[in-house]
């Protein structure tokens, strides 16, 4: 009869170091699942802000070839400006030129007239 006792005992014994290890393990398994959901969690605030940053590097690009396009139109602008620029005061030398060249005929003139007068 002791012997049963015993024999009771420690399987009750085993039953509560079972039930204490299985208890732990349960907390074990709530502590890693726990963990797994946050890594879950950063993953995907990985992926939004991966994505966020890939539309602020498409949106960026758009913009530095917006901003290449107006610097290619400018120089030509500027280009066509200067032609003109360059038009015009070969037309404006051309023309005082001739009014210089009119001037001295002019004066050529006159001071001819003024000799004949004299003399």
């Amino acid at each position: 009869r002791e012997e049963s006792i015993r024999c009771v005992t420690g399987i009750q014994d085993a039953i509560a170091s079972f039930k204490q290890a299985l208890a732990q393990s349960q907390d074990r398994v709530l502590e890693l699942e726990s963990k797994v959901e946050r890594y879950v969690l950063l993953g995907e605030e990985r992926k939004k802000l991966a994505k966020a940053l890939e539309q602020q590097l498409s949106m960026a690009q758009v913009h530095e070839r917006e901003l290449e396009e107006r610097i290619e139109s400018q120089k030509i602008e500027s280009s066509k400006r200067e032609a003109a620029l360059n038009v015009a005061f070969k037309e404006t030398t051309g023309d005082l030129q001739s009014r210089m060249a009119q001037l001295q005929e002019h004066l050529l003139t006159v001071s001819k007239e003024l000799v004949e007068a004299r003399g």
